[in-house]
């Protein structure tokens, strides 16, 4: 059998005058979603931050809503697991507090912290209080440092962090228990 395939459709972020909204349309003119969002931003991979009154959301590159705009705030957050994978996640922010949602809107860390930092390697702070921090990885998993920490544990990468404990700054590895300890 001999196929014949079509050109892939582009996606333009357009506006509709008339209803003062703004959408997604591909090259044939078709709406992919209707213009109904205050604006719309081009995000990576095919990805499109909406604002929808005052909320937040996100779309795919067929319209589809990935993340309904019900978020006061989300940014997208990516993850190399190795050199084969990566994982995409949307820190997400309600009423002050943040959390982070996959790819399939189902949350991964509830919002209740203060904020949530992301590395590159998989490695999740989540600011609890003032002076308490909890650490996560990718899916969810927490880890709840016991002492009170002056500043938040700072990732370097390979699934490390320092942590303050007092005048020292131990390093914790992925499983965050200690490996050295620096002063």
């Amino acid at each position: 059998l001999c196929g014949i395939s079509a050109p892939a459709q582009k996606v333009f972020i357009a506006n509709d005058f008339g209803n003062c909204g703004v959408g997604l349309r591909d090259s044939s003119g078709k709406w992919l979603a209707e213009p109904i969002y205050q604006s719309i931003r081009d995000w990576p991979d095919g990805y499109y931050l909406v604002l929808l009154g005052s909320k937040e959301g996100v779309l795919d590159s067929t319209g589809k809503v990935i993340i309904p705009a019900i978020y006061d705030y989300l940014q997208m957050e990516r993850v190399y697991r190795d050199s084969l994978s990566d994982y995409i996640f949307f820190n997400a922010k309600n009423d002050g507090k943040a959390g982070l949602l996959n790819i399939n809107h189902e949350v991964v860390i509830p919002l209740q912290y203060r904020y949530i930092n992301v590395n590159y390697d998989g490695t999740i702070v989540a600011k609890r209080s003032k002076t308490r921090y909890s650490l996560f990885d990718i899916y969810g998993r927490e880890t709840v440092i016991p002492d009170r920490q002056p500043e938040a544990p700072d990732p370097i990468g390979d699934h490390l962090l320092y942590v303050a404990r007092n005048t020292c700054w131990p390093v914790f590895s992925q499983r965050y228990h200690q490996s050295k300890k620096y002063s």
